[in-house]
């Protein structure tokens, strides 16, 4: 079994609603660097390529934030799992 840790420091962010107008949509600015912040921090602990389907996994996730602002916890999971997605393995739908 190989195991993975990754700490990312700051607030975590949720997934933010797409933006943009009819065909034309975009990850939020917000969403797209915290999962590029994500991402970096990642590739300094996962060395090898991105796991391969239909190879599934498992992962636990701990959250902590600084305020007790509300947030999604369905949305914090989707940014973090979508940000590993290319780096750790090939798509989320494997975890």
């Amino acid at each position: 079994m190989t195991r993975f840790e990754c700490t990312i420091p700051g607030n975590p962010i949720p997934w933010g609603r797409t933006e943009g107008s009819g065909k034309r949509r975009y990850k939020a600015e917000r969403t797209r660097t915290y999962q590029e912040t994500v991402g970096w921090y990642a590739r300094q602990v996962w060395k090898g390529d991105p796991l391969k389907v239909p190879l599934k996994l498992g992962m636990t996730l701990r959250f902590y934030r600084e305020t007790a602002q509300w947030c999604d916890l369905d949305r914090l999971e989707n940014n973090i799992m979508d940000a590993l997605e290319g780096i750790v393995y090939e798509n989320d739908v494997q975890i």
